[in-house]
Parts: C-alpha cells; structure tokens; sequence
C-alpha cells in the first residue's frame, strides 16, 4: 500500500529525508526508486577526489539512459578539504558541463583562475546558477578583475553571489566601472557579499555619479575592503584606504537597498576637509530616495571614528533612513584604539533625543562594540 503512494507525496517525502535514509528508500522497489534518486542528485556534496571521480563517472555513464542522472542536480558544493594533489588529474569541466540545470554552486577552496579555460568560453554551462560561491587566491602583483569577469559573464541568470578571499597578498581591484560592469552582466542580482578593494577614488569623475544606472533588484551588499594583506611568521602587514565618497555611490546604485555591511579595517586615512563634508552631505541629501529603505547598517573600521561619526550623524542620520539594525565595531585587533577616541555622547544623543521616533520604526539593536566614558 505504501508503494502506492502519488508521485508527488513520494517527492515531498524525499527532500525532507536524511542522504542514508534517501538511498535507502531509492532501493526498496521500482516504484520508489525515481524519487528517492531525484533527492539524492538534487543536492551534492563532494568531500573528496573519489567521489568526484564516481559523480564524474556516474554522469557521462547516465548521458543515454531515459533518466540522466546531471538534468536532476540543483545544487553543487565542493568542500575545502577535497582539494589535493590528485585533483589536478581531473578535469572539472567534464562536471560542470553536463550540469545543465545546477542552481547552486560553492566550489569552496578552488581558485576560479585555475579552471579550464573551456569554461569561460562555454555560454551553455552555467545559464540556468542563481547562485555561486567562489574563493579567489590573492597575487604578488595588483590586477584588475579581469578574469571575475570571465567567469560571471557565463553566469547571467545569478540572484546571489559570493567572492571570498585567502587573506593574502592582493585583493582584485573595484572603481566604479567594475560595479557597472557587474550589474550589466547580472541583471537579476540582488544580493552580493565580497571580498575586494574598493578604490580609494571612486574612478570616475564626481559629476557623473548621478548618471548612474540603478540596480533596482539589490537589496543586500556585504564589503570586505582591504587593498592588501601579508601574513608570515613575523606578523600581519596590511594596507587600506577607505573613501566615504563610496556611499554617495551606493545610494545612487542601489536605490532598494535595505542591508549594507562594509569592513574597512586595518585602514590608513587622510584627513576628511569640512569642505569636503559639507559637499558629501549636500550630493546625498539630494540624490532622490537616498537610503530610503535601509533597515540594517554594519560598519567595521579602526578606531578611526572620525569617519565613522561623518557617516552615521551627518550622512545616514538626517536621512531618517528606517534601520531597525546598528552595529559598529571600532576595535583594532580587539583593542580600543586610545589615539582617535569616540565622542560617546554627540553619538548617543541623537538616538535619545529621538527614541520614539526610532522605537515606532522597530528599531531592534544598537551595538557599541567600542564604548568610552
């Protein structure tokens, strides 16, 4: 009787099962076994060079049969610790390109760079990826972003995307161009969280800002800015810019924004003129809609709260944008830094004097993770 079951109660069924419980259930009768193996391939992940090897196998065995095994994975991730030396024996395009309909990919440790060539030249291998999550190995020598570029531009149809970092040497460098060029490539992005370096000029000319095509689908922008980072046994040696001029940026690209994190520590500033300020304030009190959906705001610096008070008293602030998330941490290396201390006060009184205002927009947390009396 349970054999009988419909078809689409068996498929709820599956997705909900445990890998062991799938296979299992895939082997008790024919009438199971489409919709338990429908579950197993729908979500892989690969923990080693063998089990590559059998996906691999298994795939370009199934290619004649009346149910491929590859039109059944959704989601791909390869875990860090199958990276070895024997993986240089296979050809990872022999696996992305018999994965037609793949939605999900996390290649984990891979280094994108280091992918066969073929796949950037293929526009059928991954149309259908909504999402991708990638690692890049950092450089001796400052780049472009390049080869980023020939990556996504074989990923149109992305929602969300991921770049992480090693930590090590160089970041791939972000002006202005490079944002417009993403979002020209992924026109269904929405959410974006990666590690570059945001140049210290925006790269373009000021007056140009304004001009700027909205990316009206993105609605969640995480940044890890640092230019360039050395770790060895002697220590850590870093080097950073940081230029709020950037937010004049994001306010006139992502008008539908409602999460933006950036990390910008381990900075060396210059000195920020009145002039200047004043200037920053003026351009984005004007630009239409500035921030107007912005519910959640996290910024990490260094201890330089200079900045930091511009952005959220003079810039975000007056803008009654509706957060109902704050987070700053000004720590360095988890110290508070005693040579540009925090006016506690000029930053807690707004909010005092406010708090109704900013409790009825459901204002849920405030934290200070660097406090001074």
């Amino acid at each position: 009787m349970v054999s009988r079951l419909p078809f689409e109660i068996l498929i709820h069924i599956s997705n909900s099962l445990s890998t062991e419980d799938q296979l299992s259930c895939a082997l008790t009768c024919k009438t199971w076994r489409y919709p338990f193996q429908k579950a197993l391939w729908k979500n892989i992940q690969i923990c080693t060079y063998q089990s590559m090897q059998k996906i691999i196998d298994s795939i370009k065995a199934s290619q004649n049969v009346l149910t491929a095994y590859p039109f059944l994975v959704h989601s791909l991730h390869i875990r860090q610790d199958c990276y070895m030396t024997e993986m240089t024996d296979i050809n990872l395009y022999d696996l992305f390109r018999h994965l037609p309909n793949i939605k999900r990919l996390d290649l984990g440790d891979i280094d994108y760079r280091d992918m066969n060539t073929e796949i950037e030249k293929s526009k059928e291998t991954w149309k259908s990826l909504e999402v991708l999550k990638i690692r890049y190995k950092g450089t001796e020598d400052k780049k472009r972003a390049r080869h980023f570029f020939k990556l996504i531009n074989t990923c149109s149809m992305l929602k969300e995307i991921e770049i992480l970092h090693d930590e090590c040497i160089f970041r791939i460098k972000f002006g202005v161009n490079e944002f417009d060029k993403l979002h020209q490539n992924l026109q269904s992005l929405s959410s974006f969280k990666v590690n570059i370096y945001l140049t210290p000029n925006l790269s373009v000319p000021m007056d140009t800002i304004p001009d700027t095509i909205p990316a009206f689908p993105v609605t969640s922008v995480e940044i890890n800015s640092k230019e360039y980072r050395h770790v060895d046994r002697n220590g850590t040696s870093s080097h950073n810019t940081w230029d709020p001029w950037w937010l004049y940026y994001f306010c006139h690209k992502y008008p539908n924004l409602r999460y933006l994190k950036l990390h910008v520590a381990e900075t060396h500033h210059t000195l920020m003129y009145l002039c200047d300020k004043k200037k920053l304030v003026s351009l984005v009190k004007s630009t239409p809609n500035a921030f107007r959906h912005l519910e959640a705001f996290e910024l990490t610096t260094n201890g330089y709260f200079e900045h930091s008070d511009f952005i959220l008293w003079e810039l975000l602030y007056p803008l009654r944008a509706p957060l109902k998330h704050l987070a700053l941490d000004g720590t360095e290396y988890e110290f508070i830094d005693d040579r540009c201390p925090m006016d506690v006060k000029k930053i807690y009184d707004p909010f005092l004097k406010h708090s109704r205002v900013l409790y009825s927009r459901g204002l849920s947390m405030i934290l200070w993770k660097t406090v001074r009396a």
